[in-house]
């Protein structure tokens, strides 16, 4: 699918389409076991408020909505509308769940962004997520036009913080935040800030 986003060319995807709907098939099948789902995971342990539930009914809403584009069948149109409303149902809190909403366009865009920039705030404006929902939160930010608060998040000085890292000597990215660190200091796990640091 990525590859035709890039270059406009379907070649891979058809010609591996019996593949993707067998795999397509195997992971709504096993949808509610947690078989293939790590969670909102911190560097130690998974995010208390980010349901496994949660991360699943987005891949989940992700891959339906690349089947519904790349094949225009009405069987995943469908599987996509019913997947928005287990996403609504939700409650808004946390970082999370109201970065996610957002950069998938669910829901009210307003609301969902008031509450994520309150908790943002509640929280002196660190993050309180795992990997899941950090590759979503400074889209989310940024597509709002608040550059202002990802500045904020990157440059604060305490514990979860990029620049307590830089601080300390680092030269690349660490697995985990905080004053110490036992994990491993090369790691992509919090990588995607790079894409919104100017």
């Amino acid at each position: 699918y990525e590859f035709y986003k890039q270059y406009h060319d379907r070649s891979l995807f058809d010609n591996n389409i019996s593949h993707i709907k067998k795999y397509y098939r195997f992971i709504k099948k096993n949808l509610n076991s947690n078989y293939f789902a790590l969670g909102d995971w911190t560097g130690a342990t998974n995010h208390p408020k980010t349901p496994i539930k949660f991360i699943l009914e987005t891949y989940m809403y992700i891959f339906d909505k690349i089947l519904y584009e790349m094949t225009n069948s009405q069987i995943y149109l469908k599987d996509l509308i019913i997947r928005e409303k287990h996403l609504l149902s939700y409650k808004i809190e946390g970082q999370t769940i109201p970065s996610v909403l957002l950069c998938l366009g669910i829901g009210n865009s307003g609301v969902i962004l008031k509450s994520l920039i309150k908790d943002i705030e509640i929280n002196d404006y660190h993050f309180d997520m795992g990997m899941f929902g950090f590759q979503y939160l400074f889209k989310a930010l940024s597509e709002n036009k608040r550059d202002d608060i990802i500045h904020k998040i990157v440059c604060n000085e305490k514990a979860p913080s990029f620049k307590l890292w830089i601080d300390n000597g680092a030269t690349t990215l660490y697995e985990t935040f905080g004053e110490t660190w036992s994990l491993s200091m090369n790691h992509h796990m919090f990588s995607c800030v790079i894409l919104y640091l100017k």
